[in-house]
């Protein structure tokens, strides 16, 4: 059982000169073993603020996959390799394998990124990754949000997009699988249950529930708390996610 990490290189060469290291895990404890091993130094490949690894076998290798480039304008997905989990992994000589870093940040999808693949049980690959929808003067006030696309394996023994400009689009096929439509959520809460939805977000995670949904029935009742929200810190704030560019209040 293994824990791959990112650090921040204590060398600093450059900006963002950070790196991914692997270590193993107790599978009682899920402790540390051992020392922890450096499988890709950010400098092999000048590599800015690389992070998020995800780690997967296929075709006889371990493919490292990471996010590079800050989680703005140079955002991107890259990837290596190694026979061994533990070894001297091989940059993808395509890097990045996915990125809209070249195009303008008003592009209808902008700033991707934070990839991972899964295979669907009828053989396809997809990619999960994280990207904005900005609108006027490159504003996003949507925030990051989940995209999907096709991904393949090359000849050559690494994934690309599998589509005719290798973007990630603002329509894409879908999945060969079964059709499922969630129920939509009501706009409003009349907050009648003693949980509150998973469409309400805190700022951070909050070490002391600071709201209540049971102190009056059918309200929800905030505890006021010194913090604000000018400052980096958990203020009494609940809120929900905007989710379209055009809505009605």
């Amino acid at each position: 059982m293994w824990y791959a990490g990112n650090y921040i290189s204590e060398k600093a060469h450059y900006e963002g000169h950070h790196g991914i290291y692997l270590c193993e895990l107790d599978p009682e404890t899920f402790q540390f073993k051992g020392e922890r091993t450096i499988i890709w130094d950010g400098e092999k490949s000048r590599s800015k603020w690389i992070e998020a690894p995800h780690i997967y076998y296929e075709n006889g290798y371990y493919y490292l996959m990471v996010a590079e480039g800050g989680t703005f304008t140079n955002h991107s997905v890259m990837m290596a390799r190694c026979r061994t989990i533990d070894g001297e992994y091989e940059i993808c000589p395509r890097n990045p394998v996915v990125t809209h870093r070249h195009l303008s940040l008003n592009h209808e999808i902008s700033v991707v990124g934070h990839g991972d693949i899964v295979e669907t049980q009828n053989g396809e690959w997809w990619m999960v990754l994280l990207g904005v929808r900005p609108y006027q003067d490159a504003h996003f006030n949507l925030g990051r949000e989940t995209f999907l696309i096709p991904v393949v394996w090359e000849s050559d023994g690494w994934i690309r997009v599998d589509n005719e400009n290798g973007l990630v689009n603002k329509t894409e096929r879908r999945p060969a699988l079964p059709l499922y439509h969630a129920k939509p959520a009501f706009a409003s809460d009349n907050f009648e249950s003693e949980t509150l939805k998973m469409c309400w977000n805190t700022i951070h995670a909050a070490a002391e529930p600071f709201y209540s949904l049971k102190d009056r029935p059918d309200c929800l009742r905030l505890k006021l708390l010194p913090e604000v929200l000018s400052e980096i810190c958990t203020p009494a704030f609940l809120g929900r996610r905007q989710q379209h560019k055009e809505f009605r209040p």
